[in-house]
């Protein structure tokens, strides 16, 4: 998404651009495959509706964004309770007031932090304290059980780690655009943001299945020994490539988890649909937080099917066989379980590049060594999400643009 979003930029600007893509399709890890006539992502993702690059970069409306109901269903040990936010949904109030998911005080500490991030500058999150999101949320005054019925598993799901060590300036800005807009699929799969972009820059600029050997100053190989001359060549790629080019570039350590696509007769949350659904109980096991996508946006499943999303946090590399992610479900949804089909998992280890207060201070200090002409964008410069990838990649064309 962030060589995308430099290239249009570029193109916008009156240049002449080649996207050279070694996959056989763009949008990196934002893609959509079909399952039949299942849409299904290439792991649990939103758009935050938000995002200020993207609300630059993308058209809302030809997305035809649908969009998840602010808050969730937190099941604890007791049962499934519903909260929301009453400001945007009114009709979440009482369920959120008697909800035993923190206390009054609790509440009261999300209406403060809500109008708080809501007055904020888009740009305060990145300078403010950078510490461990569990250290802020302590600190702040939030209790325990907010922290484990709410807090965690909701985090847990954007961050892809479970002790909540990613830096506080991290989960401020992620909260700031959660206060301030919507998570919103579009119709037809995440992979349409991607496909959108590519459209405007144009088929013919863009080169399929075409793994980049090697690059110099004015000069790109591809495999098979074909060369591409160019005055201008920016590096879009995951950092662990671009490390193999730019040996100067910080290493990052990732975080992953798995998501698991079922075929369902109806969705499992008739009468509180559009909400994502949490794993609060306590007992351990995998499953952190369920989606529908198709109680959301238009496309994901056939008429009269749900398409379910099951996900798990932190064990891509040794990802549970399908029969067991069931079993746990069992305990958690009950025997309607039983009448789902398995369609398919993605394990993603490399979903999000780690953003622990320490990798914030090494990103701040590292300032890489680039051949002449050259340029970098992409995760391995900044956090991990749709928007600080577009975003990176818009910086990345500006400078370009200045230098010529």
């Amino acid at each position: 998404m962030s060589g995308l979003t430099c290239a249009l930029a570029l193109h916008q600007a009156g240049r002449k651009v080649l996207i050279v893509e070694a996959a056989d399709e763009v949008g990196g890890r934002v893609r959509s495959h079909r399952a039949g006539d299942f849409v299904l992502d290439r792991g649990f993702q939103v758009l935050l509706t938000a995002y200020p690059t993207c609300r630059e970069f993308l058209d809302f409306e030809k997305l035809r964004l649908g969009a998840f109901h602010p808050g969730a269903i937190v099941q604890t040990a007791d049962g499934a309770h519903v909260i929301g936010d009453p400001f945007r949904r009114r009709v979440d109030l009482l369920a959120t007031l008697r909800a035993p998911i923190g206390s009054t005080r609790d509440k009261m500490l999300v209406a403060k932090l809500r109008f708080q991030s809501a007055l904020s500058k888009p740009e305060v999150p990145w300078f403010s304290e950078n510490i461990p999101t569990i250290d802020w949320l302590r600190a702040y005054g939030f209790s325990p059980r907010m922290i484990e019925t709410f807090f965690r598993p909701f985090l847990a799901g954007i961050f892809l780690e479970k002790e909540l060590a990613t830096s506080a300036r991290m989960f401020k800005f992620v909260y700031r655009c959660f206060t301030l807009g919507n998570a919103a699929l579009p119709a037809g799969g995440m992979g349409e943001i991607p496909r959108q972009i590519a459209t405007r820059i144009g088929d013919a600029r863009i080169w399929l299945n075409s793994r980049v050997a090697s690059i110099e100053s004015g000069k790109v190989r591809i495999d098979g020994g074909r060369e591409v001359e160019a005055p201008k060549i920016v590096i879009a790629t995951d950092g662990d490539q671009a490390r193999r080019w730019i040996p100067s570039l910080p290493a990052r350590n990732w975080h992953g988890g798995v998501c698991y696509y079922f075929d369902a007769p109806k969705s499992p949350f008739m009468g509180r649909r559009r909400k994502l659904w949490l794993n609060a109980t306590g007992r351990g096991g995998r499953v952190n937080h369920i989606a529908v996508p198709s109680d959301v946006a238009r496309g994901y499943a056939p008429l009269g099917r749900a398409l379910v999303s099951v996900n798990t946090v932190g064990d891509a590399q040794s990802p549970a066989h399908e029969d067991d992610i069931r079993k746990e479900l069992r305990t958690l949804l009950g025997e309607q379980v039983d009448h789902w089909r398995f369609l398919r998992s993605y394990p993603v280890p490399r979903s999000l590049p780690r953003l622990n207060p320490e990798d914030v201070d090494a990103l701040a200090g590292n300032k890489p060594e680039l051949p002449p002409n050259v340029f970098l964008c992409g995760d391995i410069l900044t956090a991990g999400s749709l928007e600080t990838a577009m975003a990176s990649g818009a910086a990345a064309a500006k400078v370009l643009l200045a230098s010529s």
